[in-house]
C-alpha cells in the first residue's frame, strides 16, 4: 500500500515539460541514500537547461531512510517526487516510480551508487530526442578517492558511435544489463514493467526495451560510480536465484513468437545462452538445488546445444554450455576439498 503522504516535496508542477525522470528505489538505505541524492542533485544544477525529475519509492525500509530523504525534499529546490510503500519489493517500486514518472526519457540509479562528473556530458544528449537508448560507462569503487584512477566496466565495449543492429548485437553478446548504465526513451518502455518478488529481473526488463529500440547511441563517458556492496544480491546468491533466472530464461523463449525479424530472433537466442550461462554460474555457488530445477537447467541445454548459436559466443559460454556436467564435478569437488581444509 502506498503512504497517504505519498508525494512528500514537488517544487515544479506535473504539468511542467519534463526530459528526464530518475527512479530510486530505497531499501534500507540509510547509510548511502544521502550521497546519493547529492550526487544527482550537483548534476542536476549544473545541467539547468534539462528539466529533471527525481522519483524515490521507499519501499519497505525498517532504517532512517525516510528521515534521510524528507530532510534531503525539505532542503532542495529540485523537482522531487517521493513515495512510501509497505512492501519491500524493489521491482514493485520500480514499477510505481515509472507510473509517476513525466519524463521523455527515464534513468534509473540504485541507492547506493553515485552520479559522477561526467554524467554532464550524457544529459544533454536527451534535449536531442533522438535516441531510443543511450548508453554510457560506469566505474566500481570502494572508495569515492579511488574513482579517478579505475577502469570503466564497459571499457572495451562502448565505441561512441550510433547504430542499430550491430551495436544491439554488441549489446546482447556483452550482457551486462545494468539498469542504471542507460537513460531509456519513455516510449520505448511503454508496456514494459518489472517482474515483482524475482531477483535478476533487470536482464528481461533491458533486453526486451533494446528489442524495441530502433536507435541507440554509445558514449565512453564514465557518469556512474557503481558502489562494491558487500550486502548487494551478486554478493549473496541463493537457490531461488537459479529458479528466477529459469523463469526469465521461459519468457525469453515465448519471445520468439513475438519477435519475427531474423535478427531480433538471433538476439533473443543470443540472450538465452548467456541467461543460461548465469544461472549456472549461480547453480553450482550455492550449497544445492531442487531436482525440478536441475532438470529444467538440463531441458534448456538441451534447447540451446540444439540450436547451435553458441558457438558465436566464446570460450566462456561454449565451455559453461557444452561441458556443464564437468563443471559442475569440478566445483562440488572443489567445494568438498575447501571444505576438508
Amino acid at each position: 500500500m502506498v503512504s497517504k503522504e505519498a508525494a512528500l516535496h514537488r517544487s515544479l508542477s506535473g504539468a511542467d515539460a519534463c526530459d528526464l525522470s530518475i527512479i530510486i528505489p530505497a531499501h534500507n538505505a540509510e547509510k548511502y541514500m544521502r550521497q546519493t541524492l547529492e550526487s544527482v542533485a550537483n548534476i542536476i544544477e549544473e545541467c539547468k537547461s534539462t528539466v529533471v525529475q527525481v522519483v524515490v519509492v521507499i519501499n519497505g525500509s525498517k532504517d532512517a531512510t525516510n528521515v534521510v530523504v524528507r530532510e534531503f525534499a525539505a532542503n532542495w529546490t529540485g523537482w522531487m517526487d517521493v513515495f512510501e510503500v509497505e512492501i519491500g519489493c524493489v521491482s514493485r517500486a520500480r514499477n510505481l516510480a515509472l507510473d509517476n514518472s513525466i519524463g521523455r526519457y527515464i534513468a534509473f540509479l540504485d541507492s547506493d551508487d553515485i552520479w559522477l562528473s561526467e554524467m554532464k556530458e550524457v544529459i544533454p544528449l536527451v534535449s536531442l530526442d533522438s535516441f531510443d537508448i543511450i548508453e554510457f560507462n560506469a566505474v566500481r569503487f570502494v572508495n569515492e578517492a579511488e574513482i579517478p584512477l579505475l577502469s570503466g566496466i564497459f571499457d572495451g565495449y562502448l565505441s561512441g558511435s550510433c547504430g542499430p543492429a550491430s551495436l544491439k548485437e554488441s549489446v546482447f553478446k556483452f550482457a551486462k544489463w545494468f539498469l542504471w548504465a542507460r537513460f531509456f526513451k519513455a516510449s520505448v518502455l511503454k508496456g514494459i514493467r518489472f517482474c515483482p518478488a524475482r531477483r535478476y529481473e533487470d536482464i528481461n526488463f533491458a533486453a526486451f526495451a533494446y528489442l524495441k529500440a530502433r536507435s541507440v547511441y554509445s558514449t565512453s563517458a564514465r557518469a556512474i560510480g557503481y558502489r562494491v556492496n558487500p550486502s548487494s544480491i551478486t554478493s549473496n546468491a541463493r537457490e531461488k536465484d537459479v529458479a528466477d533466472l529459469l523463469f526469465f530464461l521461459d519468457e525469453q523463449k515465448q519471445w520468439l513468437a513475438l519477435f519475427t525479424d531474423p535478427q531480433e530472433v538471433r538476439l533473443i537466442k543470443i540472450l538465452r545462452c548467456n541467461t543460461w550461462t548465469a544461472a549456472h554460474s549461480l547453480q553450482h555457488s550455492v550449497d544445492a538445488v531442487s531436482k525440478e530445477t536441475e532438470t529444467h537447467m538440463s531441458d534448456v541445454r538441451r534447447e540451446l546445444l540444439g540450436d547451435g548459436i553458441y558457438r558465436e559466443l566464446g570460450p566462456a559460454v561454449q565451455i559453461h554450455i557444452k561441458f556443464s556436467r564437468l563443471y559442475g564435478l569440478y566445483k562440488a569437488a572443489k567445494r568438498c576439498i575447501k571444505g576438508l581444509i
